[in-house]
Order: structure tokens, then C-alpha cells, then sequence
């Protein structure tokens, strides 16, 4: 494999089996519930430090490091990680080779086209207002809200869809 440049279907099968794409749900200080900010992230965790820091080369982001204290004879973990518009750009990569993570990636997708359109729109409040700071109507929050519900419920399926597999096949 050539480091420089990146193997797609490869990143795609690794982040397929390994990987985790969330939308996250940030709470603004001091605004509580009011202004949540939404964003699409992405990250793998591996025992290879290799593969995280070449995924942080391929795709940007970053790659930490966890060993944990009580645990003196396990590995370390690499963990890579993507957020915002490098992780869409990411996952816009390797969604046509995915097939475990295919419905979660349409979800996440579905977010960031409604960051995009909402972005690049007049504010929706009269006379430049922001209804303390939210610069984004009730039912675009809604939207947002749902899709993170949506991706929480769909990860928490996909997860117990596995553990059946599993124990039908032993």
C-alpha cells in the first residue's frame, strides 16, 4: 500500500467495521437547551498507531492516544477522529463501498445538507433579531434534534442486530 496515496475501499472496509460516525450535540454556555449546535463526527479506535495517523493524512483530523492506568498490560489505543465538513467530506468518500454503515452515513449526510441550506439563507428572525442568539427557527432545531434521535436509535439497532448474529452463529 502507498501511504500517499489514499486506498479508498480499504479505508471504507476498516471504518465499516471499526469505525463510528455520530452526530454530536453541542449545548452552548450559559444557553442551556435554547441553541444547540449539531455537527457530523467520525472517528476510528485501533491498537495500530499506523492506521490512525494515516487516516489523520488522508482525511485530516486527529489522532489521540489512550492507555489506561489500571489496565498496565493492554495496548494503547490510537483513536482518529473528524469533525464538521472534513468528516462529511470523509464519509462522502467512502459511502458507496460501505455496507454496514451505509443507512447511518445517509443519515449524517442528511444533517449536513441541512447545516448547508440553513447556512447560506436569510435570517429567519424579523429586524436582524436572533431570539437570544438562535439563529435558527423551531422547527429547524426540530429537524436537527430528530436526526440525532434518529442516528442514536439507528446505532443502538444496528448494535443489537449484530449481537443476534452473533449468537446465532456460535
Amino acid at each position: 500500500m502507498n501511504d500517499d496515496v489514499p486506498d479508498i475501499p480499504w479505508a471504507a472496509g476498516l471504518f465499516d467495521g471499526e469505525g463510528t460516525v455520530l452526530i454530536r450535540r453541542r449545548l452552548k454556555p450559559g444557553q442551556g437547551a435554547k441553541n444547540p449546535m449539531y455537527y457530523v463526527e467520525v472517528s476510528i479506535a485501533t491498537t495500530t498507531g499506523h492506521v490512525a495517523k494515516l487516516f489523520r493524512a488522508w482525511f485530516g483530523g486527529y489522532v489521540s492516544r489512550r492507555h489506561r492506568a489500571q489496565y498496565p498490560t493492554r495496548r494503547i489505543i490510537y483513536r482518529w477522529r473528524s469533525a464538521a465538513q472534513k468528516a462529511v467530506a470523509f464519509l462522502r468518500l467512502v459511502q458507496p463501498h460501505l455496507r454496514i454503515k451505509h443507512h447511518e452515513v445517509e443519515i449524517a449526510l442528511r444533517l449536513q445538507r441541512l447545516v448547508d441550506q440553513q447556512k447560506h439563507r436569510p435570517n429567519p428572525h424579523p429586524n436582524g433579531q436572533h431570539g437570544g442568539g438562535n439563529r435558527f427557527t423551531i422547527t429547524e432545531l426540530a429537524e436537527r434534534e430528530a436526526l440525532y434521535q434518529l442516528l442514536l436509535h439507528t446505532r443502538r439497532s444496528a448494535g443489537e442486530r449484530l449481537g443476534v448474529i452473533a449468537e446465532l452463529a456460535s
